[in-house]
């Protein structure tokens, strides 16, 4: 019995990618009958240069744009492209979403395409609506006949080409093909509107990969390669620094989680995890405190020699350097000094405030009152 697929991947075929959208089982299916396989990883306008020779067959497939930078095809594009199938190489184009076909592809098969029915009939168009084909055993799965006589297993619902011309069809029916091709010059265009049957969820079901074959057998001459288009899926150049911080070993994986962090502390840094603290406003002091703070200090260290130790200094000094030395104030100097050398610190210094005061009083009227001579 059939075991499910269950790894999921957009349509790619890319062929190191093993899960389902992916071709690395074309890839090795294509080695083993012998063709030379090669991923494309340059711009689809530059495939001449990458394959110059002719009989070459290249696969292009997702659901994407086909330029990673911009949605829109550059026009210019197709015109190296179309000269390079002209001169006898095919492409394939694989999809489901036929809104992001560039539209020289569009074209080929929806409009100015050869016609074997009446003039009256309808033009070709490619129609997004469901479209029911012989029902298989899965209901997901249809079945549609090919060109030879075999049969493709296609997703059931899906776009599908509508009145299309007889020579243009591979596979389906007139009101339903899923697989059509466009001779250009001496190459071919083949555009598959599914995105099952050529990739890993489906090569190995019905005639998909019979189908592949004979498309092939018609399609790689001589030493030519069927080569697979990486570059719409990100690989090969680098064309910006974001592609190239992308293309390094984790870097996506390291995005996801940088991106997580960066929500979580926004998410954490708008959130309070405890109550809010109270608000305390600080009471300024002011100098008079300030002063009154010290004076206590040193009341409580029993330091008023110390105190008084300093202020006679300074003052003594000052009245050295004027020379305004007198009887007055010597006696009241020899009472502080005395008092300072006796190293008595009593619990009340009454008698040291009194000796500070006398102090001060000297200077105020000796030393703050007296002019300088020069300012006469």
């Amino acid at each position: 019995r059939r075991l499910a697929v269950r790894s999921h991947s957009d349509l790619s075929c890319l062929v190191e990618d093993s899960r389902t959208g992916g071709g690395s089982g074309i890839r090795d299916w294509a080695e083993r009958l012998g063709y030379a396989t090669f991923p494309l990883r340059a711009p689809l306008r530059e495939v001449a240069a990458e394959l110059p020779s002719t009989g070459n067959c290249l696969i292009t497939a997702g659901n994407g744009f086909w330029n990673p930078a911009d949605e829109d095809y550059p026009a210019g594009d197709w015109t190296s492209v179309e000269k390079w199938l002209r001169a006898g190489n095919t492409l394939i184009v694989v999809t489901s979403n036929p809104k992001t076909l560039p539209e020289p592809i569009t074209r080929l098969f929806t409009s100015d395409v050869p016609r074997s029915t009446a003039d009256d009939s309808l033009p070709p168009t490619i129609e997004s609506s469901a479209k029911r084909l012989t029902t298989a055993a899965a209901e997901e799965r249809a079945s549609a006949p090919t060109w030879w006589g075999g049969a493709m297993s296609v997703a059931t619902h899906g776009p599908r080409l509508n009145n299309l011309p007889e020579e243009l069809r591979l596979a389906g029916s007139d009101t339903a093909s899923v697989l059509a091709g466009r001779p250009l010059g001496e190459g071919m265009v083949y555009l598959l509107l599914d995105e099952h049957a050529w990739t890993n969820a489906g090569f190995d079901r019905a005639d998909n990969a019979a189908t592949l074959a004979r498309v092939l057998q018609h399609g790689i001459r001589d030493d030519g390669v069927l080569a697979f288009d990486e570059y719409r899926h990100g690989y090969g150049r680098v064309e910006s620094f974001t592609t190239l911080f992308l293309s390094l070993p984790g870097a996506k994986d390291f995005a996801a989680m940088a991106l997580a962090w960066g929500l979580f502390w926004l998410w954490g840094s708008t959130r309070r995890l405890y109550p809010a603290d109270e608000y305390r406003e600080t009471e300024r002091h002011t100098a008079m405190e300030y002063i009154e703070s010290v004076a206590a200090m040193n009341q409580r260290a029993r330091a008023a020699p110390l105190v008084v130790g300093a202020v006679l200094e300074r003052v003594r000094y000052l009245f050295q350097k004027r020379g305004i030395l007198q009887n007055s104030a010597t006696a009241v100097f020899d009472s502080a000094a005395r008092h300072v050398q006796s190293a008595e610190r009593p619990a009340a210094p009454n008698h040291e405030i009194e000796l500070v005061s006398n102090i001060l009083q000297l200077k105020q009227q000796f030393y703050g009152t007296r002019r300088d001579p020069r300012a006469q």
